[in-house]
Formats: structure tokens, C-alpha cells, sequence
């Protein structure tokens, strides 16, 4: 990837962004284009800095637009020649988007365990990829049945919970996972269960997520 224009944030001031509902009841996300590359921006200076000093440091939200310190979850994904190098992310929103873009890029590239920490001659190289979560949905269901019939493929992230165990996959897996079922054992076996798992102590949630990243760009 070709070292990013930084994107002004005075021109990022038009940007906007909304959580709406459908008449289903389901959040929505809508991003507008300014708003987007300006994340990207952020994402990837978390990173360079992070070649260098080694740690995330901090920024300041009240330097920024208002659309992007909106409180809001996200995930990042680095990629290197197209090959994933990391992946980090807040499922639950505590902090302005902004910041939470900038610390969870900086964990992406440097503290996956999966993955050695991006080095600088990388940096050329890499492409990142943001998720931006709505608000967790929790399911109230009884069986398997009905909590596969309230999840639609490509569209819902999941996120399961007993007692100390969780896993979520982003909506972004069902390209991998397209099958419910299979999907589903995955993220019990992901959350340390046994992929057929199911028990009325297990909690449930759905999310939606609004994908974008520098190749789309």
C-alpha cells in the first residue's frame, strides 16, 4: 500500500455518522467517506508511532471532529502483502471512536500473539481494515433453534458468553463460515466449548458492524 495522504481534520469536519434502527428493531451504521478516511489516517499514524516508540501512547478526541468521538466499539485488522497480522478490537464501547480506533490499531500491529509485532520495513506494505460495532444486541432465546433463526449470514456479528468464557466472530466471517450451523460450532470451539454446546445459561448477543479499510480506497 502507498503511504496514506493524511486526511485534515478540518475537512473531516463534514463527515457524519448515525446509528439508526430499522423497522426490525436493528441497529444500522452509516458512515460517510470523510469520516472513514480520517480513521484509516489515525489507524495507520498508531501504527508508525508504534514502529518507533514501541507504545501506544495516547491522543487527544478533542482535537477531532465530532463524528469520530462519537463513544462507539471497533475492531482493526492489520494486513502485510495481504496476509493478516494482526486483529483487536473493543466489543463493547467505553471511550470516543477515535481513541479506540488509535489504541486497538497499535494492539493490532504489535500485541496479536498470533503474530510477530510489524517492523518497519512492513510499513509500505500494509493495509488496514476497521469494523465499527453497534451497540450489543442480547438475544433472549431457548434453544439453538431459535437463536439461529434471530442471526442472518453476512449480516449479524455474534458474540456468546458462560461464565468466564466468551467468543464473538465479526460479521465479516460469514464469508468463511456461510453455514449457520458451522458457524456457530466454530465459535463454541473458539470459545472453548464443544462445537455442538448448548445450555440455557449460555447468553447471547448480535451486533452489526460497518466495514471499510485503505483498499477500498
Amino acid at each position: 500500500m502507498a503511504k496514506r495522504k493524511a486526511v485534515a481534520r478540518t475537512e473531516a469536519a463534514t463527515a457524519s455518522l448515525a446509528i439508526a434502527e430499522s423497522a426490525s428493531g436493528q441497529h444500522m451504521l452509516e458512515f460517510d467517506p470523510p469520516a472513514c478516511s480520517l480513521l484509516l489516517d489515525v489507524a495507520q499514524q498508531s501504527v508508525e508511532r508504534g514502529v518507533i516508540a514501541r507504545h501506544a501512547g495516547s491522543i487527544d478526541p478533542g482535537q477531532y471532529p465530532g463524528p469520530v468521538c462519537g463513544v462507539l466499539a471497533s475492531f482493526v485488522s492489520v494486513y502485510v502483502d495481504g496476509r493478516l497480522r494482526g486483529c483487536r478490537g473493543s466489543l463493547e464501547a467505553t471511550r470516543p471512536l477515535v481513541e479506540d480506533v488509535w489504541q486497538n490499531a497499535y494492539a493490532s500491529a504489535f500485541k496479536d500473539s498470533r503474530f510477530a509485532p510489524v517492523g518497519a520495513p512492513e510499513l509500505d506494505q500494509m493495509d488496514i481494515e476497521i469494523s465499527v460495532l453497534s451497540p450489543l444486541e442480547e438475544l433472549i432465546v431457548a434453544s439453538e433453534e431459535e437463536f439461529l433463526g434471530s442471526i442472518k449470514p453476512g449480516v449479524h456479528g455474534v458474540l456468546i458468553r458462560l461464565g468466564d468464557l466468551s467468543a464473538t466472530f465479526l460479521p465479516k466471517v460469514w464469508k468463511g463460515l456461510p453455514d449457520k450451523i458451522e458457524f456457530l460450532g466454530q465459535l463454541r470451539l473458539k470459545a472453548g466449548l464443544a462445537s455442538d454446546f448448548w445450555s440455557p445459561e449460555l447468553t447471547c448477543f448480535r451486533y452489526v458492524a460497518f466495514d471499510f479499510g485503505t483498499r477500498d480506497e
